[in-house]
């Protein structure tokens, strides 16, 4: 705690640095004048946005609970308050999320399940969307999609406005409050937000209508109905300040830190061994993430450019893995050091018919590995890491261009272009644990990647054919890490991995009238040299001692081929006066070259929302339904966790949520609702956590 006070004095006395200014890769409003980065403006019109709006008037503040209510994704949940997203059978490393136009994936992203979301306060965010496609301009990581999430500008109109939020919630034990402060000092336009959030344990629903009457229910996991290890507590601090420094140009600064308490690994600490616990801990943290960024946009007009941003960032993360069964005396305990240095340069340059935007971006990682083994009383002793403890280097470059013109009033035409330079040096001190064979692992890829979109619009008709790459660089999560997930097996280093490479299909139809929009997308991607966790042998033994367990020997591979194809619903009418209606449907499969299942292919999900408004209020209902999935489509190294289903795989379960909304007057905003009505008992795909039961939410937010 003392830590945070610190980082939050350091905020406040910014506040007093002229030359502190403020990164909004976002709309800008300057003078009347909307101002955006060249890298968002050019695929604003191809994706589905979640606006500011909107977040203010979720029923629950939660970024997974928006994102599986409005976009096409579905949340792998290990902890309360944040999950795993799933985006069209792409998560963790598959999956870039992106914050202010900075990547969130790093080079120890894990590939089963990544919960870097949480890093991002909820109400830090202005708008947030998914979109396919865009590879070419943020390079190694997107293979279909990305979540992308902006911070609200800072404008003139909101000097001097400042918001108190509160949220309490029942089943998960849960408060919330936020308070944030737009204001000026001098010449300079200045954010200020602290956020803080306190999960307790989970209560979980008693209405076990999948008729599993043993499913998550074991006795040492829960007290009283609610499932122990499930709380935690985060902090976020932000500060971002904004100067226009000529009437061209803004420069901007923004700040970011989070912290997090202990996370229980709830999957671990429900494992048996003869009928008791095995673990007595297994634990991350606690950890703590800091971001700041630079940039410069200027939208005055030269020559190779009418606009363009100049971007550094700085990333600071620490992780840690503690572990401790009942039967041994010392604890394992793992620790990462990861920094990341970012720079980018984005231009965009208009012609008659034509835009093209293209840029420049370099990225330095470099991870430092360690581990020791401690007793009762703090003795420290040798442990093997988790990565090289050598340490690791990652440098990553990338170029862009990408061009769209307008053919005639029906049809215009994308084309685009990346290359992709990456390497990655790591090594090996020690080799007492594992004999590798080797100490030190070297990787250097070269990537190119294109992409081609036509697009047709006419009255209210569009539709989009989108034919583009995609590619992931093994990281150094993928080639060097020693772990065991399930003390079963243990991954060991591959020191011969590829990019995984992939293209896709994408068509897209919208059909959008004053009170109906309906919109249908349907994409297929077939993945060349996919990595996947498969059976494997070092030293020619397929089984060895690690952690004190005998286990056998799992490698990443780059297997031939995946295919993944699925569809996407979406619906949006006004029926009646003041009556709304949305809906969704998304669908995806996935196999692999030797018809074993693919991880990471989540159950058909439905959503249906209706809502009435009165006056300045409005009362919401809400279902949603998640289909089956069978125990022979889970996959086979484990990923999609197996364990925590039934015998049968995961049953199809249907919630029903009611919701409240009342804005009592411009400055003051009440929120109610009711969270799974019929207090049904269940376990989402590849989750370790039950969900919550009935849950009661109110909240209060007041402007002032």
């Amino acid at each position: 705690m003392n830590k945070i006070k610190l980082i939050f004095s350091f905020f406040l006395l910014a506040h007093s640095n002229s030359i502190l200014s403020q990164v909004i890769l976002n709309n800008y409003e300057l003078d009347s004048i909307t101002i955006i980065s060249p890298k968002y403006e050019f695929q604003s019109k191809e994706f589905r946005k979640i606006k500011k709006k909107e977040l203010e008037h979720a029923p629950i503040k939660n970024i997974d609970n928006i994102l599986t209510s409005k976009l096409n994704v579905s949340i792998q949940k290990s902890q309360s308050g944040s999950g795993s997203p799933n985006i069209r059978g792409m998560e963790a490393s598959r999956l870039q999320l992106i914050f202010n136009g900075i990547s969130l994936n790093n080079c120890i992203t894990r590939s089963g399940h990544s919960q870097n979301l949480k890093y991002i306060d909820y109400f830090n965010i202005n708008d947030v969307y998914t979109s396919s496609s865009n590879s070419v301009g943020f390079g190694s990581g997107i293979m279909n999609s990305a979540i992308y999430m902006n911070s609200a500008p800072i404008r003139k109109s909101d000097s001097l406005n400042s918001s108190f939020f509160q949220e309490f919630s029942s089943a998960l034990n849960s408060s919330k409050m936020n308070l944030s402060s737009v204001y000026m000092i001098g010449k300079l336009n200045a954010f200020t937000s602290i956020s803080i959030n306190d999960y307790g344990l989970i209560k979980a629903g008693k209405n076990r209508a999948h008729g599993y009457d043993d499913w998550g229910d074991l006795p040492h996991m829960f007290e009283n109905e609610r499932q122990r290890y499930t709380q935690n507590h985060s902090v976020y601090l932000t500060q971002r300040i904004s100067k226009n420094i000529s009437d061209f140009s803004i420069a901007n600064i923004d700040l970011y830190s989070s912290n997090f308490s202990k996370l229980n690994r709830i999957d671990k600490l429900n494992d048996l061994k003869g009928g008791v616990p095995k673990f007595e801990k297994w634990y991350y943290g606690p950890q703590n993430y800091f971001l700041s960024k630079l940039s410069l946009l200027n939208y005055k007009s030269y020559i190779l450019s009418d606009k363009f941003e100049i971007t550094a960032a700085y990333q600071k993360l620490n992780e840690s893995r503690h572990k401790k069964k009942y039967a041994d005396s010392f604890q394992s305990n793992r620790y990462e050091d990861l920094d990341v240095v970012d720079s980018k340069m984005d231009f965009k340059k208009n012609f008659t018919k034509s835009t093209l935007n293209y840029g420049i971006s370099n990225r330095v990682e470099i991870l430092n590995s360690k581990a020791n083994l401690t007793d009762s009383i703090c003795n420290a002793f040798y442990n093997s890491t988790r990565y090289p403890d050598g340490g690791s280097y990652v440098v990553d470059n990338n170029i862009y261009a990408q061009i769209q013109y307008k053919i005639n009033d029906l049809f215009s035409l994308t084309l685009g272009g990346g290359l992709n330079d990456y390497l990655i040096n790591s090594k090996f001190n020690d080799t007492s644990t594992i004999n590798l064979g080797y100490k030190k692992l070297e990787l250097n890829n070269l990537s190119v990647i294109k992409n081609f979109s036509l697009n047709y619009t006419k009255s209210k008709l569009v539709i989009n054919f989108k034919l583009f790459d995609g590619f992931r660089n093994p990281n150094v999560d993928d080639m060097t890490k020693i772990f065991s997930k399930d003390d079963k097996n243990v991954v060991v280093p591959n020191n011969n991995l590829s990019p995984e490479k992939v293209s896709n299909y994408e068509i897209a139809t919208t059909y959008i009238t004053n009170k109906f929009e309906l919109s249908f997308n349907s994409y297929l991607s077939l993945i060349n040299n996919a990595i996947s966790r498969e059976f494997s042998q070092i030293n020619n033994q397929d089984s060895i001692l690690y952690d004190g367990e005998i286990m056998r020997v799992q490698m990443n591979k780059n297997i031939d081929n995946i295919t993944i194809y699925g569809f996407e619903i979406f619906i949006n009418s006004l029926f009646a006066n003041n009556y709304t209606m949305d809906n969704k449907v998304i669908f995806t499969a996935g196999l692999k070259s030797n018809n074993d299942p693919l991880a990471h292919i989540a159950p058909i999900q439905i959503k249906n929302n209706f809502k009435k408004k009165i006056g300045n209020s409005y009362i919401a209902l809400s279902h949603t339904y998640y289909g089956k999935k069978d125990s022979e489509d889970f996959d086979l190294g484990g990923i999609d966790n197996l364990d925590e289903a039934t015998i049968d795989g995961i049953p199809s379960v249907n919630f029903f949520d009611v919701s409240y909304f009342n804005q009592i007057n411009k400055n003051i905003i009440i929120n109610f609702s009711i969270e799974n009505i019929f207090n049904i008992h269940h376990k989402f795909f590849s989750s370790a956590i039950v969900s919550n039961g009935r849950n009661y939410v109110i909240s209060l937010q007041k402007k002032f």
